[in-house]
């Protein structure tokens, strides 16, 4: 991607140079088609950075392309001995949560789509060293806490999660966990469930919580991080 940026904007100025050089040329008949040759030149290298720029954007914010395949999804639950009757394509369970929220749509449905969205899972210690190695996993923790987790979304989706777990306390109850000690800060390519948070959470930006159907396996999280629960 960093690659294809650089070589669009050596691109550009290329052709920044290259027009630049032909304000020089002569009135000249031979300068008039070497003048009208580099005009060419010029706008070839300028289309072209333009598109490896916007090629690049594709790649940043394009989503799903980048994302896990339903199948991948599939196969990694299998292998964590996960048994999954109906795995419901990501496609369409973004449209089953868009038609759940309504005019929240706009905020959640677009940075879930592209991979835009971090989780923020509370747990206890020895959870989530499990959690946080390779081999562990979000585990079922109780009906009503199954794979629950807060949801950021937006660009600054990790900021807002690490100042949320900076600002909670150990002798709390949030959402039915009790008393956390840590924070699994994670990404994953499940589509969750968005269901209402039952009771105000402070510092909390949003108003939803993940509730994934099924454990979700080490494979399947990225970007992981422990954070201890200090306040």
């Amino acid at each position: 991607m960093n690659f294809k940026r650089n070589l669009g904007i050596g691109f550009i100025f290329l052709s920044i140079i290259i027009s630049a050089a032909n304000m020089n040329m002569t009135g000249a008949v031979i300068g008039s088609s070497l003048s009208n040759l580099f005009s060419f030149v010029a706008l070839v290298f300028f289309i072209g950075g333009i598109g490896l720029l916007m090629a690049g954007r594709e790649i940043k914010e394009g989503g799903l392309a980048k994302l896990a395949s339903d199948q991948e999804i599939t196969l990694a639950l299998r292998d964590a001995g996960i048994a999954v009757k109906d795995q419901t394509p990501r496609e369409e369970k973004l449209k089953e949560i868009s038609d759940t929220l309504g005019g929240l749509a706009k905020f959640y449905v677009p940075s879930i789509k592209n991979g835009e969205v971090v989780y923020v899972h509370l747990t206890k210690k020895k959870a989530a060293r499990s959690i946080a190695k390779q081999g562990g996993r979000l585990r079922h923790g109780g009906t009503s806490t199954y794979g629950q987790a807060f949801v950021f979304t937006g660009k600054d989706a990790s900021v807002k999660a690490r100042e949320f777990v900076d600002s909670l306390s150990r002798k709390r109850k949030y959402v039915g966990v009790s008393n956390p000690t840590n924070a699994i800060i994670f990404k994953t390519d499940i589509v969750p469930d968005l269901n209402k948070i039952s009771a105000s959470v402070p510092n909390y930006p949003g108003d939803r919580k993940a509730m994934f159907n099924h454990d979700v396996p080490r494979s399947l999280m990225y970007d992981v991080e422990n954070r201890n629960i200090s306040v």
